[in-house]
């Protein structure tokens, strides 16, 4: 996202009567400060809202958050735009410390959890990378930024000074342990802590990556291409990575015809062994009938030839029994 939600009025703020803890006015407001008490169990926050004449003036109020209710303000941290709904106004009085002088950004204003209290975390620098520097109003460790390169590192001492702007022109200044190759209109991701030094908040950074504008549609909330704009390195790798699959899935593809074709090959061969093996045993299936015919033949024949002889043989008895009965008449 590239403007952080609209922060309410210092009005809307005070429209909010004595007592009333059902009232529909929702306070949008940004955390610049926490407090807990272990003693007394309660999470202190100091929240800032917007001036009604001038929206870049913030004025503060704080918020106590009760035991029975710590859970709701668990994961608020400073910085994070919040929204609070059913804020009780516990008294109209003085709430500040007796010793605390209110300063010209102080309303003097309280408001205290009960059962009904909705908080809303919105906008966290915890879950998302800051690309409106408006936000960045406090001091506060692990942050990412993005931004563009509006003056080029310079050196200073030990380390080096680079300024970013965001898309609304506002600039932070960066600290950086090196230098890196950047030019001016460069897309960077910076992260490091929000200190303050001499009462001026910058960022000393830990780390630097320039990033790359991808081909989207033009989105007019988001002039600068932030949003879906990547780290160059990372693009590289993704790039690189995109390429060795490719060529993975041509090798692991070629692999499959190759296969796929010795396997048809073999499929062939054996096909054609097996029409080989059936014509083999075709072939000696006819030679075996050849050969079973012939001795077929061959026992018919023999056994012709042992009837005739059968028959020779019965002839001649016959003819010799006659003449011994004529001999002997």
């Amino acid at each position: 996202m590239a403007h952080l939600p609209q922060l309410s009025k210092v009005s809307e703020v005070l429209s909010i009567r004595k007592h009333d803890r059902h009232h529909a006015t929702d306070i949008i407001c940004q955390v610049v400060r926490t407090t807990a008490s272990t003693f007394t169990k309660f999470k202190f926050l100091t929240c800032e809202v917007a001036s009604d004449e001038n929206s870049s003036i913030r004025r503060r109020f704080s918020m106590k958050v009760w035991e029975k209710e710590l859970q709701k303000a668990r994961d608020v941290v400073v910085t994070d735009i919040i929204r609070i709904r059913k804020a009780w106004k516990k008294t109209d009085g003085q709430v500040m410390a007796p010793n605390y002088v209110l300063t010209a950004h102080d309303l003097n204003v309280e408001f205290h959890s009960h059962l009904g209290l909705e908080i809303e975390i919105l906008f966290s620098s915890v879950l998302d990378d800051v690309k409106d520097f408006s936000f960045l109003r406090a001091e506060k460790t692990n942050v990412t930024i993005r931004g563009k390169v509006d003056r080029l590192p310079q050196a200073e001492g030990t380390f080096w000074i680079l300024m970013l702007a965001d898309a609304n022109n506002d600039v932070v200044e960066v600290h950086l342990k090196s230098c890196p190759e950047l030019k001016t209109g460069d897309l960077c991701k910076v992260h490091g802590d929000m200190i303050k030094q001499d009462g001026f908040l910058l960022m000393r950074a830990d780390e630097c990556s320039k990033m790359e504008r991808t081909p989207a549609i033009f989105d007019p909330s988001d002039p600068l291409g932030l949003n879906n704009a990547v780290v160059a390195s990372k693009a590289a790798d993704e790039m690189a990575i995109a390429n060795k699959a490719a060529e993975e899935a041509k090798n692991k593809a070629v692999e499959e015809i190759a296969m796929a074709n010795k396997a048809a090959e073999e499929a062939k061969k054996k096909a054609a062994e097996e029409i080989a093996m059936a014509n083999k045993a075709a072939e000696e299936a006819k030679k075996k009938a050849a050969e079973e015919m012939a001795m077929a033949k061959k026992a018919a024949e023999e056994e012709k030839k042992a009837a005739l002889k059968k028959g020779k043989t019965s002839t001649e008895d016959k003819e010799n029994s006659d003449a011994v009965v004529a001999g002997k008449a």
